[in-house]
Parts: structure tokens; sequence; C-alpha cells
């Protein structure tokens, strides 16, 4: 049986929002925000590619990581990485991109971290 999220990566990345549904504005805090430091040379150009705020929800149980203990593990797990920015006419929160896809992490054996100590 498929679940919904693996229904959702093979679909791919969900567009959200081009233009305020509540005022129908198409100026963003965030994107003119990120475009104002690159335009100051305070960030790079490369750096915020979607001008965009970013939460990344990983989706893993670190309690039941740890019980498995292997040497220098790489650990998987599913996450979600949302796209928003910020209405600049009337504040509305947007979603502008949902991202579904995996995450990784190196998990060090106890034995490895304390030789490097």
């Amino acid at each position: 049986m498929v679940t919904e999220y693996e229904k959702a990566v093979k679909q791919g990345p969900v567009e959200g929002h081009i233009l305020c549904p509540e005022c129908g504005s198409d100026k963003r805090l965030i994107a003119d925000f990120v475009a104002k430091l690159k335009e100051e040379g305070v960030i790079s150009s490369e750096l915020f590619p979607q001008a965009s705020g970013v939460w990344e929800i990983p989706f893993m149980d670190l309690a039941k990581m740890g019980l498995i203990e292997l040497p220098q593990a790489v650990r998987s797990f599913p996450k979600v990485r949302i796209l928003f920015d910020i209405c600049a006419e009337c504040k509305r929160l947007l979603i502008t991109r949902v991202e579904f896809g995996e995450g990784s992490i190196v998990q060090q054996s106890v034995g490895s971290q304390q030789k490097s100590l």
C-alpha cells in the first residue's frame, strides 16, 4: 500500500501561492528583504536562491536512532521542506512551495567520539 507521503515524494514539489489569495498582491516581505541584502553585498547572490523563508521538518525519533550502534552509520529520515513568505500588503503568511524528500545524519559511535577528543 502506497502512503500519502510516498505519493507526494513521487509527485514532486507542490507549488503554492504566486499572488496573495487575500489581497491579490505580488509584493513579498522576505523576498524584498533578501533582494536588498544581495544588492548591498551583505549576502552573496547564491544564498537564498528562492528568496523565501524555509522551514525544514525532519521526521525522526532520536531516541530510537541512538539504540542502533553502528560506527559511522548514516541515518536517513523523511523530511518536508516548506518555503514561505509574507504578503507585504496584508501580512498574510504564504506557502510558496512544499518539497518532500530525505535527510540524513552521520552518527558516530561513542568509541570514535572518544578517540577524537
